[in-house]
């Protein structure tokens, strides 16, 4: 199946994430709303003062970043979870199970293979860990080729384009786990990943189409957002402080709301795309004993990874 039709077949996922990703950023925008209103009282009463103002906007920063990590730990990961686990049997087998609900189905298969969030949570921040190692490792072998005119400027291209599309990786691998019910989640995930430094080549390609289009989504949703309510910060203050602060507010707006049209609408495309590609590159591989041991070497994370994967006591169970 093409990736367009696989996100079409998936948009009660898509939706799914929308609405979640959409609550998130509403309660984000009233935190700042209510930190603005903060700041504004400062400027009222500390007029010219950049101390306040400064420790308002720390604060605002801290509040809103504590909400997105505890938001993604307990909420849309597992959401994002669900998706590619219904995006991995369309994948696999071309439709679901019939008259299965694929919410419902994707939900059952992910706390089948990880059992509790800590441990799905757990071999993502290994696997995402492992990839950015490894490509710092890639970029670094392919360092001799600098002595030819112009290579230096693709390997630097080369290596931004996997490190962006890497934050799709941890998802491919995920796929991985799931298509390996016979594994214990950990030895899957370390194979998963053995196996993108295998085919990083032949992800190249896919990779620079899902940053572009990530990219570009980004940007336009940004531009739309920040030319508006800078127009408004700029009517409502008065002063110079005001002027700063509701500008850096209106900035943050736009950032969020860019953040959260990205990872409700472009994230689940690239996902597909992503896991669509990594299936075709693996298929009918299998990981490298040497590889194994040549990563094992250059990422702690995948060492740890590995160690986790010797530790687990059957398959289909992993330690917390």
């Amino acid at each position: 199946m093409s990736t367009s039709s696989i996100f079409m077949r998936t948009l009660p996922y898509v939706l799914m994430r929308l609405v979640a990703y959409a609550i998130f950023g509403l309660v984000a925008l009233l935190v700042r709303g209510f930190m603005a209103f903060l700041g504004y009282l400062a400027t009222r009463l500390f007029k010219e003062a950049g101390g306040a103002v400064f420790v308002i906007l720390l604060i605002a920063i801290g509040i809103l970043w504590g909400l997105k990590r505890l938001a993604e730990r307990y909420v849309l990961y597992l959401i994002k979870a669900g998706h590619v686990a219904v995006i991995t049997e369309l994948v696999q087998k071309g439709a679901l199970p019939a008259g299965v609900n694929q919410v419902a189905y994707g939900k059952d298969k992910v706390l089948k293979h990880f059992a509790t969030t800590s441990v799905l949570f757990g071999v993502d921040a290994l696997v995402a860990g492992s990839v950015r190692q490894i490509l710092r490792w890639l970029t670094r072998l392919g360092s001799f080729l600098a002595v030819i005119p112009g290579a230096k400027l693709l390997l630097s291209f080369a290596y931004r384009v996997l490190s962006l599309a890497g934050n799709y990786i941890d998802e491919a691998v995920l796929s991985y786990i799931l298509i390996h019910e016979d594994q214990n989640v950990w030895r899957a995930a370390a194979d998963g990943v053995v196996l993108y430094a295998q085919s990083w080549k032949k992800l190249l390609g896919r990779a620079v189409g899902v940053v572009l289009v990530v990219m570009i989504g980004w940007l336009v949703v940004f531009l739309i957002s920040f030319l508006p309510l800078l127009a408004v910060a700029s009517a409502v203050a008065r002063e110079s402080g005001q002027r700063f602060l509701f500008g850096f507010f209106a900035l943050l707006g736009a950032w969020l709301i860019a953040n959260v049209a990205r990872s409700a609408l472009v994230d689940p495309f690239a996902t597909v795309a992503m896991i669509v590609a990594y299936n075709e590159a693996v298929r009918e591989q299998t990981p490298s004993y040497d590889l194994y041991s040549t990563l094992a070497g250059v990422s702690r994370k995948f060492r740890e990874l590995e160690q986790k994967a010797r530790q687990a006591p059957a398959p289909g169970v992993a330690p917390v």
